[in-house]
Parts: structure tokens; sequence; C-alpha cells
């Protein structure tokens, strides 16, 4: 090879190394957005996006941008509720409420709603029941305001409103704010809505001990819901109620079928035990 030629080896070799450091700064310094990180949201690829919303705060928090600081809190309290991180998933819901509470209008945060309903959901999953009390009357009295009554909003503030008064065992105002739930959702064809009303209905007949009625009612629930899991849960329950109804063979068949339909529901396991003892 000529001195020539090496020296023009030389040269593109030099050239590309800048090129690859010029490359690697420009992809440093252009970090993925917080709208491509929404669309990942919005996909539920919540194990992709939530490095990147951590990758956000930085930022954001330098430049106290509010409203997208207070938007990535409560997502990464969204993100880990659902990888199961539940101490992590209260601490940045509690961030994201500090800022649209201290820095901001909540009417100006279009998901001050969504903040406040999980707030409930993780106060419960921490047993503070008295925060998820307030978490859901907050969340009831901003919901009927700026959403109206009669919308799917509406009824799962209704919901949830309910379920709070079931963790204090108060049955008569649980049932009253569930029926609402559910006369809303029927008025609106509001599917996960009427479902999710009247498998907690069925547990209100129960609990008075009317378990013909309780049956009636968690029949209809399935019908709304075939989601793996949760009908599991929903035909367990079916099957408890008839097993205090006597109708063993009815009662064996579900808890069969719950267990088919949710491997990992340890409950229909231990009522099919029970009940060959």
């Amino acid at each position: 090879m000529t001195v020539k030629k090496l020296v023009s080896l030389l040269a593109l070799t030099y050239a590309c190394g800048i090129l690859s450091a010029l490359v690697g700064q420009v992809a440093e310094a252009s970090p993925v957005s917080l709208e491509e990180i929404d669309r990942l949201l919005a996909e539920e690829r919540y194990e992709d996006a939530n490095p990147l919303l951590q990758d956000q705060l930085p930022s954001l928090e330098e430049s106290q941008n509010w409203p997208d600081l207070a938007h990535v809190y409560l997502w990464l309290g969204e993100c880990a509720y659902v990888l199961a991180d539940y101490r992590a998933a209260l601490d940045y819901t509690q961030a994201a409420e500090s800022i649209v509470v201290d820095q901001m209008n909540s009417n100006d945060f279009p998901e001050f709603g969504m903040l406040l309903q999980n707030l409930g959901v993780f106060y419960s999953r921490a047993g503070d029941f008295d925060q998820q009390m307030i978490s859901y009357q907050r969340h009831f009295d901003y919901t009927i305001a700026t959403k109206g009554r009669d919308s799917k909003e509406g009824a799962d503030a209704f919901y949830n409103l309910g379920m709070a008064y079931l963790r204090r065992n108060q049955w008569d105002k649980t049932q009253a704010f569930i029926d609402t739930s559910l006369q809303i959702s029927e008025t609106l064809a509001y599917d996960t809505g009427i479902g999710d009303a009247l498998n907690i209905l069925s547990t209100c007949y129960a609990n008075k001990g009317d378990y013909a009625q309780a049956a009636s009612v968690q029949r209809q629930a399935l019908k709304y819901d075939l989601g793996a899991y949760n009908y599991s849960v929903k035909l367990n329950n079916l099957a408890e109620y008839q097993l205090n109804l006597a109708q063993y063979a009815a009662a064996q068949r579900n808890f069969e079928r719950a267990i088919e339909a949710g491997p990992n529901n340890w409950g229909p396991r231990l009522n099919l035990i029970r009940l060959f003892r």
C-alpha cells in the first residue's frame, strides 16, 4: 500500500470516527418524546414506557413544566401498579397530586379525575381505607361536577364510592350507590359498568342471606365478563351461593369451570376440597 493510500485510509477512518461520535451525541440529545411514550401507554406497553417516563423527569423538573411533570408522575404511578410495585404507585401518584394542587388549577389538568380514582385504588391496596374514602369522595364530587351524573364516568364514580362503603361494611350505602351505578350503566349500554355493578350487588344480597337472589344476579354478571381471572372469580362466587342453597352438583360444576377459566385462582380449588370433605 502506498503512503498516499494509507494517509487517505487513515483520514477516512478518522472522519468516520468523528461522524459516529456526532451521531451518538445527537442520539443522547434526542430522548424519546412524551407523545411517543403516550402511544406506548395507549398500547398498554407499561414495561417499555416505564424507563422512558423516568428519563423525562430531570428535564421536566428543571424546566418546571408542571402539566407534563404531573402527567409523567401520574403514569409512572400507573406503570408501577401494573408492575406490582404498589408503594411506588402511591408515591408517584401523590407526587402528581401535589403538583396539580400546589402549582396548577385542577381544571387545567384533564387527567385529574383519573388521578383521584387511582389514589383511591392505591390507598385501598395499602390498607388505608380512610384515605381511600376521602379520595373516592373527591373523585365523586369532581366527576359529577365536570362529567355529569349520567355519564360513564358518573357510573364509575357511584361504583367507586359504593366500594369504599363496602370496605366499611356499610351494606345499605354500598347497595344504594351500586344500584345507581347500574341504572346509569344500563341507560348508556355501558357493559363494563353493568358487569361490575351486578357482581357487587350479588355480594350485597349474599350478605343479607338471600343466596337465591345473589345467584340470580351473579348469573347476569357473568354475561358481561369473559376475561379469564375475573370470570373465574365470578364463577366461584356463583358456586358458593349454590353451595349455600344445597345445590351441590351445580356448585361442583361451577367450581370446576372456575378452575378452568382461571388456573391462578386458588379459591375454587379450596372450595372443591371443602365440598368433598
